[in-house]
């Protein structure tokens, strides 16, 4: 969360080169997009959450991007908001959120259900 503030929110001119990407629209996404799959694989994989909901995840992962606009838009240097940057930010959290749904379903939710139905086939 740290990096994404300090990607979106220092002036573009003080960024070093490798951060920045040669289509914003494609940085927005990338950024919010990985920032969210981080986000969600954190709360699956390490804080055993895995059935967290995805809801949840995308609708914190819309209002950091909204939040992170909105600051753009108040910063006295070089930096703007836009609601076209919102949705950018929105496509990413949403392509994030799919990838999850994939995990969550083709690494924990199959197996799990193959496992019942082996069980109840031996039981």
């Amino acid at each position: 969360m740290i990096l994404a503030l300090y990607l979106t929110l220092f002036p573009g001119d003080m960024l070093v080169t490798a951060a920045r990407w040669g289509d914003p629209k494609l940085g927005h996404i990338i950024l919010f997009g990985g920032w969210t799959f981080l986000f969600g694989l954190t709360m699956i994989v390490f804080f055993k959450r895995p059935f967290f909901p995805l809801y949840a995840m995308l609708i914190i992962g819309i209002l950091f991007g909204a939040t992170v606009e909105m600051m753009q838009a108040l910063m006295p240097y070089g930096r703007t908001g836009s609601l076209a940057d919102i949705g950018y930010n929105t496509i990413g959290v949403s392509l994030a959120g799919l990838l999850l749904w994939l995990y969550r379903r083709l690494y924990i939710e199959l197996p799990k259900a193959a496992k019942l139905t082996k069980n109840k086939s031996n039981g």
